[in-house]
Parts: C-alpha cells; sequence; structure tokens
C-alpha cells in the first residue's frame, strides 16, 4: 500500500482499534485521498460525443440554484466550443462536473478567459471535482481567468480564494 502523510494517520488509526479489538465484526470503510475521488479531467474536442443540447444540460443540472436561463447557456457554450474551452470531470468514466471557458477576445483589458461555468453533480460536492477542473482551467489559460460568483454562494467564494482569486469589484448589469 503506497500511502501519503495524510493518508496514512487515517490508516494507522484503523489498525490501532483494530489491533486493541475496539472494532465490531462487520465491513469497514477506510477513506484515503483525503475523502477525494480519482477524478480524470477531459478537454472536450470531439463534439460529436458531446452535443451543445447534452453540455447545456449538464450545467444547468450541476449549477442547481445558481443556473442561468438556457439561453444564456447556450451562448457561453458556443463561445467556448469555439474560442474556448469546455472541460468535463468524470469519475469511473461518468460525468460528475463541468466547465465552460469562454474567450473575451482580450489580452490586457480584460482576462483573456472567464470561467462561465463551473458545476458539479449534486452527491459528489466536496470531493475535489471542483478544485480539479479549477486547477485545469488556471493551467489551460495560464492564469488569465475571472469568474463571477453569486454573492451568497459562500462555499464557492471560499473556493475560488483558496485557488488565489481576489475579488476586484461588484459587476453591475443595466437591466431596462
Amino acid at each position: 500500500i503506497i500511502l501519503s502523510t495524510e493518508e496514512s494517520y487515517g490508516f494507522a488509526g484503523f489498525y490501532k482499534q483494530a489491533k486493541l479489538g475496539n472494532l465490531k465484526n462487520g465491513t469497514h470503510v477506510i477513506i484515503l485521498n483525503d475523502g477525494h475521488a480519482d477524478v480524470q479531467i477531459e478537454l472536450i474536442k470531439d463534439f460529436s460525443q458531446y452535443s451543445i443540447e447534452k453540455l447545456k444540460s449538464y450545467v444547468d443540472t450541476f449549477l442547481m440554484q445558481y443556473s442561468d436561463p438556457l439561453p444564456e447557456i447556450d451562448d457561453a457554450v458556443r463561445n467556448a466550443k469555439e474560442k474556448g474551452a469546455i472541460f468535463l470531470a468524470k469519475i469511473n468514466g461518468e460525468v460528475q462536473g463541468i466547465t465552460i471557458l469562454v474567450h473575451t477576445g482580450f489580452e490586457t483589458f480584460l482576462p483573456t478567459y472567464h470561467l462561465a461555468y463551473i458545476g458539479t453533480h449534486k452527491g459528489r460536492k466536496g470531493r475535489g471535482i471542483a478544485s480539479s477542473l479549477i486547477n485545469e482551467v488556471i493551467q489551460f489559460s495560464k492564469g488569465k481567468v475571472s469568474l463571477h460568483v453569486d454573492l451568497d454562494n459562500k462555499r464557492a467564494k471560499k473556493l475560488y480564494e483558496k485557488f488565489g482569486f481576489k475579488h476586484k469589484y461588484n459587476r453591475m448589469i443595466y437591466t431596462p
């Protein structure tokens, strides 16, 4: 067994309890890798396998209460397909997360890329999927990336700040 230092603490605690006879008969599960799942990130290049409609469905489903109207999602997915990037996070071959990275058309005025959408499967939150996607976005964009986050979404804000994103200003949109 190959363990990281952090993983060895959990395993050692389990082993100690087993040696002391403190475990009941039955099945026991040891969660390693800090409880994070083994995530594979795929940059979508072949859109015959993933239609625009399917990608929009992932965004809409995974964003839950933070989702936007479908025409806005459609616009972002089409931009990402042509000029940006779309990443899928998979566990055991099943899609568990998505990131839509749009190209802004700028090099210096605004960051070149904007992380338009990032969402994960409701039952997989806290398993490192969003972190894996953000890492991929930062590498792909060479750090030239911005994002918007709902002011009430404290969990997302904390995650973005962990990766070095800073709050710079409030975005205001004219709505007649």
